[in-house]
């Protein structure tokens, strides 16, 4: 029984060490969405979105795992309806450091 109990805490110490790992190998990048000049088609909907820019992604070889729309810090100009003006808004992506370069060579940039 005892050997048990020593089992199951090595197996649950070495389960936990690896989640930690995991998450200190991530980092949340974003973009700032254009009226209409984004290198992925804009949606109907924010759900459509999500999909599109994830899709994108994928074929850029990043794998994506969590995606927000949230507002931007950055203010847009509401009278500017030009395809390359901010929308007020940027996508937030959670991704792998190993795919921070192909999200950055997209448009993503880093938090600071």
């Amino acid at each position: 029984m005892k050997k048990i109990v020593i089992l199951l805490s090595i197996i649950g110490l070495i389960t936990l060490n690896s989640c930690e790992r995991t998450s200190s190998n991530l980092v949340n990048m974003f973009y700032e969405l254009t009226q209409c000049n984004d290198p992925w088609q804009n949606g109907a909907n924010e759900t459509e979105l999500k999909a599109n820019i994830t899709e994108f992604l994928r074929t850029s070889r990043v794998v994506v795992f969590s995606i927000r729309i949230e507002n931007s810090n950055t203010p847009n100009d509401a009278n500017c309806t030009a395809c390359n003006c901010t929308t007020g808004k940027q996508a937030v992506i959670t991704i792998s450091i190993s795919d921070q370069n192909r999200a950055f060579a997209v448009g993503f940039r880093n938090f600071r």
